[in-house]
């Protein structure tokens, strides 16, 4: 789905009208462009906003579409005798948002403009049919179709602590839809952006560094992404330096580490950006970064690496998957003039044939080209606290491994109190590479120097305003909002307020503590004492979800049991039976997502490291090429591809 809100957008075209009016019906509002239809004459939604007279569309007359929308489907469901199915989510959105505005529409969703009735604050909000009213899909993917959403709450509600996702605030339904309410982007897509002045290779590098931090935390939860392309990210707003933020997670599904490469999900994504393996069925997280590949090959050059190299502005989809399978990336064509050899290497990294051979998410992030030139680097680096990817790892895990975590941390400290005088110094930490702290303790004394700048150095609990302020002196350099809801993910209890406790498991590197087996055991032990109330060696599922709604909404608890056993390696079934001491230990292991480098750090005040100078080839803006041209056109190129029957890409590649 693609979402576009940008100042400029005080109106609904009149053209788009009819569009809505048919979706809103319960019908497609535009044939699927077949994949032979010109790259430069679609918009990423299948067909170009006209460019006619401006129309305001009133939130009554919404409110009346949205309606008969409904009714539509309700009679179409009672025509086939389908069941509405129950995601477990509040009902009541109304209360809560005004929809107003449509900002972008897909086959089977809508997303509007969402204004809390509370606040006031705009959002977006993704509608979802709850059944899929497509005449061309599959009966095998109408039967999906229910577990496909269900697929995308999961994966929204595991990401909602990092920087480079755009926010999830909240999920309803009603009978017919699925409603899912994340952070407003305004900035719009990124070839917005193309052809402005500072477009260079800095930019497309920093854009590429929040898709790979992206999968890495995709892939940190063992969930494949599928459809990474330009249109699939937004910028925040309209700042130069704007965050990316990640947008559309509707052909996400979860992965077996064990079970790789996943052979039951057919064919879905993009045409140009799907892998090799793919067309074969064999679907893996090395697909993803080719994906990423051809997006940064597209950013850079305005031009797919793999398409009908006879009829580009008309291509046929068996000559793509032919040129998938047998091109290689030619790095001497004249849009590649001019372009560094770092970026080429990049590319080239990421578009190996061989899965086996591509880099990791994480592996790719330490590449030369994406931390700048030698110039940018420099020996004597000041301690880097990082105290904003800590808090955005510390996110990625479930609540209730949070609130054990948490206790803890308050033990440490309750601890390290009673046994030192108040004013004893702290203990010191060992660096790391990256002038970066190792904390094992909350009395360490990176963590002292944290407590006094933040407002928690003579008190154990402070205003998350107060931190907020605290942290944009300590220089990161957060967008409004951000800060809060980042640090919501700490205040699990959503009390408005940071403990010292809570603030300090969010930094401590947890991987590193473990590593001391014996004090860990001790204090692992101490939690699951604490946490199973009649000490019968089982913390139940009973007192796993007692703990969690005096945290959660009652909507969101089972979530939140399911993200907890997923970290113990248990199913939802056997979850029923609770956790014995080694799974709950199993639970609290650190991971991948330990790792502080797929994480944006928002230091310094450029989210993108782009510059003014020209460096590795200067400007991509006005070059010789056409280039924005060619970005425009292919970038905006693309729907996603979902044959009506089952297709054989390797005999219509032959």
């Amino acid at each position: 789905m693609t979402v576009i809100a940008s100042s400029q957008e005080t109106s609904v075209q009149a053209s788009h009208l009819s569009k809505l009016w048919s979706f809103l019906r319960g019908r497609p509002a535009f044939s699927r462009a077949p994949v032979s239809a010109s790259p430069g004459r679609r918009s990423l939604e299948g067909y170009e906003p006209a460019k006619t007279t401006n129309h305001r569309l009133s939130a009554s007359r919404d409110e009346a579409l949205l309606e008969d929308h409904r009714e539509n489907v309700r009679e179409a469901d009672a025509r086939q005798g389908v069941v509405s199915t129950s995601y477990g989510l509040n009902e009541n959105l109304n209360e809560h948002f005004d929809l107003g505005k449509v900002l972008g529409q897909g086959g089977n969703a809508i997303v509007v403009r969402a204004v809390s009735r509370h606040t006031g604050k705009e959002y977006a909000c993704k509608c979802i049919r709850k059944v899929l009213v497509d005449p061309k899909a599959s009966d095998l993917k109408k039967a999906d179709h229910k577990y496909a959403i269900q697929r995308e709450l999961d994966a929204v509600r595991k990401l909602q602590g990092a920087l480079n996702v755009a926010a999830f605030e909240e999920a309803y339904e009603d009978r017919d839809n699925v409603y899912i309410v994340t952070e407003l982007c305004r900035g719009g897509e990124l070839w917005h952006r193309i052809g402005e002045k500072h477009y260079s290779e800095r930019t497309v590098a920093s854009y590429m560094r929040a898709v790979l931090r992206t999968l890495a935390q995709c892939h940190s939860h063992h969930i494949l992404h599928r459809d990474i392309k330009p249109g699939n990210f937004m910028l925040l707003n309209e700042d130069d330096r704007s965050p990316l933020k990640a947008i559309d997670f509707g052909l996400a599904v979860l992965y077996d580490p064990a079970s790789l490469p996943r052979s039951d999900l057919g064919l879905e994504g993009t045409p140009w950006f799907m892998a090799p393996e793919v067309l074969k069925s064999a679907v893996e997280p090395a697909s993803d970064i080719w994906s990423a590949g051809v997006m940064a090959h597209q950013l850079l050059t305005g031009r797919f690496p793999f398409d009908d190299k006879r009829s580009p502005g008309n291509p046929t989809i068996s000559k793509i998957w032919q040129s998938i399978f047998c091109d290689e990336v030619d790095f001497t064509r004249k849009s590649w003039d001019g372009i560094s050899a770092e970026a080429k290497e990049f590319v080239a990294a990421l578009l190996n044939k061989d899965p086996s051979k591509r880099p990791t998410a994480k592996q790719a992030l330490q590449h030369p080209w994406l931390k700048g030139g030698a110039e940018d680097r420099s020996t004597g680096k000041a301690l880097s606290l990082k105290v904003v990817q800590r808090i955005q790892r510390y996110a990625q895990s479930s609540l209730f491994k949070r609130t054990v975590l948490e206790f803890i941390a308050e033990e440490m400290l309750e601890s390290r109190a009673a046994a030192n005088p108040p004013d004893a110094p702290g203990g010191v930490c060992r660096i790391t590479a990256g002038a970066t702290p190792v904390v094992t303790s909350p009395t360490d004394s990176s963590m002292q120097y944290l407590y006094d700048h933040l407002g928690l150095g003579q008190t154990d609990v402070a205003d998350i305003h107060d931190i907020s302020s605290g942290l944009q002196r300590l220089g990161y350099k957060l967008e409004r909002g951000e800060a809060e809801r980042l640090l919501d993910q700490v205040d699990v209890g959503h009390t408005g307020h940071v403990a010292k406790g809570q603030l300090a498991a969010s930094q401590i590197d947890w991987a590193a503590l473990q590593r001391d087996r014996d004090h860990w055991l001790r204090c692992v032990r101490h939690a699951f004492d604490e946490f199973d109330a009649d000490h019968d060696g089982v913390c139940s599922l009973d007192e796993i979800v007692a703990c969690l709604k005096a945290k959660l909404p009652l909507t969101e608890v089972a979530a939140a049991v399911r993200h907890a056993a997923q970290e113990a390696g248990k199913s939802e079934e056997s979850m029923k039976n609770g956790l014995n001491f080694d799974q709950f230990m199993a639970m609290l292991r650190a991971d991948s997502r330990d790792s502080l480098d797929q994480y944006d750090d928002r230091m310094g005040g450029s989210h993108h490291g782009s510059y003014s100078g020209s460096m590795h080839g200067g400007s991509l803006h006005g070059a010789s090429h056409g280039l924005p041209a060619l970005l425009e056109r292919s970038v905006r190129a693309g729907e996603v591809f979902q044959p009506a029957k089952p297709l054989d890409p390797v005999a219509e590649a032959a």
